[in-house]
């Protein structure tokens, strides 16, 4: 498994604690870019929303959104900005969790159609959930697009390599 992942009891831990939410981009999806605390070892990471997601913004009101069609609502994105990474991870059922050090969280649960979510990272690491909740996980470099595992099954956690 890339260093970048590490499984946990919920499912996997995604490391970029420490990471700051720099700046975010919105079309038909929305994207959100994190820069390394330390940009002279790795590049930083950005994650694409695909689907619907929840933004709290640390008072204690969510709010679902969708970039596609509702993009005057993403208002609450925009005050995340400048947050820490406290902690990242992708659940069981394919959903992703981000919690900020500063109060605020991003909820993307998978969608049983389309890639909810992406997140590319350092090293040519990638990972998303592309419709149904399987995990996709490539690493390698540039000219490598071969998938390194699809956990097909994170409920059970029965992976299938390729």
């Amino acid at each position: 498994m890339p260093g970048h992942l590490k499984r946990s009891p919920n499912g996997y831990a995604i490391k970029v604690e420490g990471w700051k939410l720099d700046r975010c981009c919105v079309g038909y999806s929305v994207t959100l870019y994190f820069a390394n605390p330390d940009p002279e070892h790795d590049r930083g990471s950005e994650l694409l929303i695909g689907s619907h997601f929840i933004v709290d913004q640390g008072e204690g009101h969510s709010e679902q959104l969708h970039a596609e069609s509702a993009p005057e609502r993403l208002g609450p994105v925009l005050g995340l900005l400048k947050r820490t990474v406290k902690s990242a991870e992708v659940a069981r059922d394919g959903t992703l969790r981000i919690l900020f050090s500063e109060s605020g969280k991003i909820k993307v649960p998978p969608d049983p159609n389309f890639e909810a979510w992406q997140i590319d990272g350092p090293d040519f690491f990638a990972v998303c959930v592309p419709g149904g909740g399987d995990l996709a996980i490539w690493s390698g470099d540039r000219s490598s697009s071969e998938v390194l595992a699809v956990e097909r099954n994170l409920r059970t956690g029965d992976e299938d390599t390729s």
